[in-house]
């Protein structure tokens, strides 16, 4: 049998497609995950967040890494989408393996221990995130190295003139990486709420930039004034409105925080499907 073999703009566009398929997937597993817990256990969660504590942990943790992953190795259409994506995509292996102090109160499942003691996260849970971040650090610190070392083996120049000839994107991802992994190295060493609060800053970090994201993309479109104007438009406004709504409405409520997350996810997740059908067949 004679294999056909496939040619490189076709693997190209496939690959293209099945990533930012597969993202709108992993958030569909996470959902279908949650629905499960929340059949056996009754009752919802505080937070989407929350969920590490029950059996959804192991789909949250690694949804959450995936996601981060794909945020960073899919190229944006622009240099301001491509930094944008990239800095969401780093915060979010932080949201996975840092959990929230809010552990909620519905579980299918109590916890081995109790995660939270006085407000703070009991030392079991500490050791995990003692582990992993660092991991996360010293990983992020061997990627940055081998994307500035890449066209050094590539196209056999001096570092310094690779890095001159390489493109503003890859410039501005290697300073930008740079930034954040010397920031998340002393909020790790120095900073006494880390902790307790890391957790929440980098989720509301990564929504943030998610939403200047799908801003860029409105931006980029201003001229045209089309339908995917518009809709990229409508979303980027409706992400921080509704994160006023809920607090200034919800704030205090029980379920407000999952609400909140669940609107945010689905707004990012109607944006990436229409950027998806817009661009089906161009890669980058």
């Amino acid at each position: 049998m004679e294999l056909t073999p496939v040619a490189p703009e076709d693997a190209a566009t496939k690959t293209y497609q099945y990533l930012r398929i597969g993202m709108i997937g992993i958030v569909g597993l996470l959902a279908i995950s949650v629905a499960i817990e929340y059949w056996r256990a009754d009752c919802f969660q505080s937070s989407i967040s929350a969920y590490y504590f029950t059996p959804v942990r192991a789909i949250f943790v690694g949804g959450l890494m995936a996601i981060g992953a794909a945020l960073i190795f899919i190229s944006g259409r622009t240099l301001a989408e491509d930094v944008l994506l990239s800095i969401a995509g780093m915060f979010a292996p932080v949201v996975a393996i840092i959990p929230t102090t809010d552990v909620g109160q519905c579980w299918s499942t109590d916890p081995p221990a109790q995660p939270v003691v006085d407000g703070k996260l009991a030392p079991w849970v500490v050791a995990g995130v003692r582990n992993n971040v660092p991991a996360l650090l010293v990983m992020g610190v061997i990627g940055l190295v081998a994307v500035a070392l890449l066209p050094v083996f590539t196209d056999r120049r001096s570092p310094w003139t690779a890095f001159k000839a390489s493109a503003t994107s890859t410039k501005s991802a290697i300073g930008i990486i740079a930034l954040v992994l010397l920031v998340g190295w002393w909020a790790y060493s120095f900073w006494g709420g880390f902790f307790d609060h890391a957790h929440s800053y980098a989720a509301g970090a990564m929504f943030g930039f998610l939403a200047l994201a799908v801003a860029s993309n409105a931006w980029e479109g201003r001229y045209g004034r089309n339908a995917w104007f518009w809709a990229y438009l409508l979303i980027a406004l409706a992400m921080p409105l509704a994160g006023l709504v809920v607090w200034l409405v919800g704030g205090g409520r029980d379920h407000a925080v999952l609400v909140l997350e669940t609107v945010e996810i689905g707004l990012f997740v109607a944006f990436w499907a229409l950027q998806t059908i817009r661009h089906w067949n161009r890669t980058l």
